[in-house]
């Protein structure tokens, strides 16, 4: 979720204006717009009231209501503002999806632990690949997995659990999914199969 200081820090590296600067008393025109620009992304792409904008700029609701309009009236007459929000906007939407890619690896890699020490690494085996978490369907067919797949099926269920409440329907997060159904796929058919080994074997 974007924050007021991810789109400060935005809105400075585009306008090479510092976010001090932007919440200092300074009234230079450059430092003035970048300001401004500031208070509108924060109203359109937070949940921030326009009180708490105010305060993370010092200064009170009735300077950010004049600064968004300001912005909206400026926008649609001078190509350049619209050019720099579109290039902040832009660089936010990078940086989120590059933030949201660092959080799944962690879920991944705890699922992937998780997984691991509830006895599931002889069923199939984690790897870390681009330091992203893969893990492989190819299933081992030995007897002593049996007992394994059980435990690693009730760690699957908590893994499942843990991605349907992921925010926001990704790409990643649907390829998370798919990949861990195949797997609980492979478990069961492994069980079945060795279940059925071992009926035999009596």
């Amino acid at each position: 979720m974007t924050t007021i200081a991810d789109i400060q820090r935005a809105v400075a590296a585009v306008t090479g204006i510092p976010v001090r600067e932007m919440r200092s008393a300074r009234r230079a025109r450059p430092v003035v717009r970048a300001r401004q620009i500031a208070m509108y992304l924060a109203r359109h792409m937070t949940r921030a009231s326009l009180p708490q904008i105010g305060r993370t700029f010092e200064r009170d609701h009735t300077t950010v209501i004049w600064g968004i309009a300001q912005i909206e009236r400026q926008m649609l007459a001078d190509p350049v503002i619209a050019g720099t929000l579109e290039r902040i906007s832009d660089l936010l939407a990078e940086r989120s999806e590059q933030e949201e890619a660092r959080a799944f690896d962690t879920l991944a890699a705890g699922i992937a632990e998780r997984l691991v020490s509830a006895g599931f690494g002889t069923a199939a085996a984690p790897q870390v690949i681009e330091r992203r978490v893969e893990v492989e369907t190819r299933v081992e067919v030995t007897p002593p997995a049996a007992t394994k797949a059980i435990d690693a099926a009730w760690a699957l269920t908590v893994a499942f659990e843990e991605v349907s409440q992921w925010p926001g329907d990704t790409e990643k997060r649907r390829a998370f999914s798919e990949k861990f159904a195949r797997l609980q796929k492979a478990l069961r058919d492994h069980q079945t199969y060795t279940q059925k080994d071992q009926t035999h074997g009596h």
